[in-house]
């Protein structure tokens, strides 16, 4: 009648008796619940050590009937009827915001790519793509009112497999990333954590090359009035994030450049306009255009001018247009959206080309 593993076997099938099933669980540590084919997690807001090395040896190979409900289970069913079967696999992770889809999505791959990697996971490769998640989670994600860490960006990532079973690559797509938090938050909320590694944990030689200063000077994150998130710290972020990038195969002068231009952005959100004749704006202070023009290795006069003034296709001719500066402060924030989006397309980029492989004979394919 209560706390049973599957909720399909309940003896009355509804919703307090599926509702109240699950808070018995919840309330032993229980959070994985089977639902018919689906398994329900919940998540407990704090670590529960049931994602060992132990654990994983438990699930290998077993039925699901034969063990506990756990993420694990389904991931070991995936892998095997891709093996039996000889048929793509995939899995759907979906929930609320703060559910822990993000976090249930590393397991997954943490379990496939410990039984199916080579050297029981401890492989260039299956360290790879496991290393690609801080990177992703450093430039896609941010904290809400909801969660401290969450993924501001859908990702479908596909674990190849060759002839024998063996891992041998994988790729990632990624889906609408929320570019509008570049230039917005709400209050009490945070932009993508990237911004804020470079803004704390930079080095002073980093600092001196990029002028980059605190986050509580920069015009795009500093209006929601956070900049700490409790358990995340940024100056350890900010370094794990490079040694993945090492991991995965950055060069110093990629890391560099990734986080220069996070750097650029910051200083064209500060760009302020005053008003012209008629409908035209002008820059109010240069300075903050030299930084961005510096850091970003474009002409400061061509970025004022491309700002103020832009240049629209009519027919066949180029024509400049004059922008108020209401207008003017809305194609800075577009232009800030547009690099970024585009970073962070570039970084999956680079990982695809390290961990993808163009020949892959099926794959386990998890959307979060």
């Amino acid at each position: 009648f209560d706390g049973v593993e599957d909720m399909a076997e309940l003896s009355y099938l509804n919703e307090p008796s599926v509702l109240h099933n699950m808070r018995l669980r919840y309330n032993a540590d229980l959070i994985h619940t089977y639902s018919g084919l689906f398994c329900v997690i919940v998540n407990p807001y704090k670590w529960i050590t049931i994602y060992t090395q132990e654990m994983i040896d438990i699930y290998t190979g077993k039925r699901r009937n034969e063990v506990a409900p756990h993420v694990f289970a389904v991931a070991d069913g995936a892998y095997r009827n891709l093996l039996q079967d000889k048929q793509n696999q995939s899995m759907l992770i979906t929930g609320e915001s703060g559910a822990g889809k993000t976090e249930n999505t590393k397991k997954v791959i943490q379990y496939i790519a410990t039984i199916a990697g080579r050297a029981g996971g401890g492989g260039e490769l299956e360290q790879q793509i496991i290393q690609a998640n801080p990177i992703l989670e450093s430039f896609g994600n941010a904290k809400t009112n909801r969660n401290n860490n969450s993924s501001r960006f859908g990702k479908f990532i596909e674990i190849q497999f060759n002839e024998g079973g063996l891992i041998n690559g994988a790729s990632i797509v990624s889906y609408l990333l929320e570019k509008s938090r570049v230039v917005w938050q709400a209050q009490n909320e945070r932009s993508f954590h990237a911004f804020y590694q470079i803004t704390k944990a930079a080095t002073e030689e980093e600092r001196s090359q990029w002028s980059i200063g605190k986050p509580e000077n920069y015009g795009f994150i500093n209006k929601s009035g956070c900049f700490d998130v409790g358990g995340i710290d940024d100056n350890e972020e900010y370094a794990a994030t490079k040694e993945a990038m090492r991991v995965m195969n950055f060069s110093e002068e990629d890391i560099s450049n990734v986080y220069r231009v996070v750097a650029g952005i910051c200083h064209i959100g500060n760009i302020e306009f005053s008003a012209g004749r008629g409908e035209s704006s002008a820059v109010t202070d240069s300075t903050h255009t030299a930084y961005a023009g510096s850091t970003l290795s474009i002409d400061q006069g061509k970025l004022e001018a491309g700002l103020c003034e832009p240049r629209i296709k009519a027919g066949g001719q180029m024509v400049k247009t004059s922008l108020n500066p209401t207008k003017a402060g809305h194609s800075q924030e577009a232009l800030a959206k547009a690099i970024y989006g585009r970073l962070f397309l570039w970084i999956i980029k680079k990982i695809n080309e390290v961990v993808a492989r163009a020949r892959r004979t099926h794959f386990i394919g998890v959307l979060d």
